[in-house]
């Protein structure tokens, strides 16, 4: 029975990795700038020579096509384009002959030096495409970067990425190189093999990311390669290797890479992905952090081992040694084991990296005892130098006021913070008294100009709490970016909201705000004093208020964009107040007119 339960939480977590990877391509579709026909393609192209960097993702049925024809015939006809970038994200019906004609283009402009092609989504693109893609570019001399992303193109196998693999060894003065295959099922550890053999030969590279991602036939042996071919490469400054969800990578195969990071002392980024990789099991982090020991250039790590349940923390105290490390991300969520001895093992690390300047820990849903967050705590109190610091405990369960306490302390000498982000999810232990702790520590950070605070689900919280907060708060005179999510802390009411508007006389230097106060006991009341506060904001540019499911008629709308209309500086309004019983259409509808008559150049979104 607890077998049965276990499989039913992995199978439920793996599908929460493919949502996350979706959700991410659908808001870089969202984020579109323009979409090109063949004309606006070809004028845009004359009037930049030697840059051309034209996007027309999503597209119309034709348009893409002829527009890419269109670009594939200019790129004959112009010598001078020194960067190339062309953008077909979800492009359906791009197909291998556009690329063929794309590639035989790219022959001629032997003066480039910058390539980027971005065909995540289109499907229809096969080996054939990739190929002659391929003998485009192995034309190219010049080249000193090379961006390819083939995300979620399922017909690409080891055939079309080793015919790349060989065109890139000719490449002699590549110096950058970033490939994406994630989600291209169809390759295995061969293609990801001979793409580390070729990569051998370029001995000018500096900068390598490779995306293999969600490939599960990708293996030990491929990443064996792969190490064999890092420890020839004595230029390679920076370093991103991402096979999230490969769950045929093991312990093996992740220490060995661990080994090819030895005596690099160029090394300056090292970026490794390894989320989702069940078959690690038991490892100790002393197998990576020993080998980087001795990289005294190194200035950035970023270690993600979420949801890898039984990986270990014994070790990570050897990040002491690197003196000159500036960034650090660690991600452990679902991993229990390493609450067990990693956290104190971090905390010791902490301690020796004076230099660190931006630190960002996720350590989600697991339990975290006490021993080890004082620990933890102890190394934060040392990191004098920090400037950006994220915390995620979100769903941590015993985590509570006493967490809150003790980080709240730590965080008193950080005077240099500007950038703080805290993370609290679902915790029952978390109340006023917890909140007002922290926030007492926020009266030191006189630096801070963002501040991101999420207390999603914490119920015990009340307006005594969020007036302690607001208090403190008005000490913050530099923020210019708040965010403030309290969804379902349903004992929040208008008092409280009221208090915390009150803030808004004296951040006026405040640009962007967000406040989520959905499924909260939030009425008409506290809407008004919100907007009458919200005048004084006169610099703010971007407003997403969240008051969903609460208990909002169409006159608290209506006070509310009395206040919002007389903030001439917003670009950006995002109002969502679905699920509020009393909100109307009619009412709607007239706090659009409202807005769009007094602030014509805003963004509006309500809801």
């Amino acid at each position: 029975m607890q077998e049965t339960k276990s499989l039913k939480t992995h199978n439920s977590l793996d599908s929460q990795f493919i949502m996350i990877l979706k959700r991410k391509r659908m808001h870089k579709i969202r984020k579109c700038e323009a979409q090109f026909d063949a004309e606006t393609l070809h004028n845009q192209f004359v009037k930049r020579q030697e840059i051309c960097n034209c996007s027309f993702q999503g597209g119309r049925k034709n348009t893409n096509k002829l527009a890419l024809k269109r670009m594939a015939y200019l790129s004959r006809t112009s010598r001078k384009l020194r960067k190339f970038k062309l953008d077909c994200l979800e492009c359906p019906n791009i197909t291998d002959t556009e690329l063929c004609m794309l590639g035989a283009g790219l022959k001629r402009i032997t003066s480039l030096q910058e390539f980027t092609f971005d065909c995540a989504g289109c499907q229809k693109i096969t080996d054939l495409g990739l190929v002659s893609l391929s003998e485009g570019i192995k034309r190219l001399d010049c080249l000193k970067r090379i961006t390819i992303n083939f995300f979620d193109c399922p017909n690409i196998t080891d055939k079309g990425l080793i015919c790349l693999s060989k065109t890139l060894k000719r490449v002699s003065s590549l110096q950058n190189l970033d490939l994406v295959f994630l989600e291209c099922q169809e390759i295995t550890e061969i293609g990801l093999s001979i793409l580390a053999k070729c990569l051998k030969k370029i001995n000018s590279l500096q900068t390598l990311s490779l995306n293999f991602g969600c490939c599960d036939r990708v293996s030990d042996k491929g990443l064996l390669n792969l190490s064999e071919c890092l420890k020839n490469m004595n230029s390679l400054k920076n370093i991103s290797l991402n096979f999230t969800g490969c769950r045929n990578i093991t312990d093996r195969g992740l220490s060995v890479l661990g080994e090819s990071f030895q005596k690099k002392a160029s090394l300056s980024t090292i970026n490794l992905i390894f989320a989702g990789c069940r078959s690690i099991r038991g490892i100790r982090l002393s197998d990576l952090t020993e080998s980087l020991k001795e990289l005294k250039s190194l200035h950035s790590i970023n270690f993600n081992f979420e949801m890898c349940d039984t990986i270990e923390g014994t070790g990570i105290s050897n990040l002491k040694d690197l003196n000159s490390l500036q960034n650090l991300a660690l991600n452990f969520g679902y991993c229990q084991r390493f609450a067990e001895s990693g956290l104190s093992s971090l905390g010791q690390a902490l301690k020796g990296l004076l230099s660190l300047q931006k630190l960002n820990l996720n350590l989600n849903y697991i339990k975290i005892p006490d021993t080890e967050l004082i620990v933890l705590n102890q190394g934060l109190k040392e990191l004098v130098s920090l400037k950006e610091m994220s915390l995620n405990f979100g769903s941590c369960g015993n985590f509570g006021d006493t967490g809150l306490s003790i980080l709240g302390q730590s965080l008193k000498g950080l005077v240099f913070l500007q950038d703080l982000s805290l993370r609290f999810f679902n915790s029952e232990n978390i109340s006023d008294a917890g909140l007002s702790d922290l926030a007492e520590s926020f009266k030191q950070l006189l630096s801070l100009q963002k501040l991101s605070l999420s207390f999603v689900l914490c119920e015990q919280l009340t307006d005594t709490g969020l007036a302690r907060l607001a208090e403190a708060l008005n000490k913050l005179r530099n923020l210019h970016k708040l965010d403030l999510n309290f969804y379902d802390c349903y004992q929040f009411t208008d008092e409280g909201l009221s208090a915390l508007g009150q803030i808004f006389e004296k951040l006026v230097i405040l640009a962007d705000l967000n406040l989520g106060f959905s499924d909260c006991y939030i009425a008409d009341e506290g809407l008004a004093i919100l907007g009458k506060y919200m005048r004084n904001l006169t610099l703010l540019q971007h407003v997403r208020l969240r008051f969903r499911n609460c208990e909002i008629t169409d006159e608290g709308l209506s006070e509310l964009g009395e206040g919002l209309k007389t903030l001439v500086s917003l670009k950006d309004i995002d109002l969502q107040f679905n699920g509020c019983s009393e909100v109307t259409e009619s009412g709607i509808l007239e706090l659009q007119k409202t807005l769009k008559k007094r602030l014509p150049h805003a963004k509006l979104w309500i809801s």
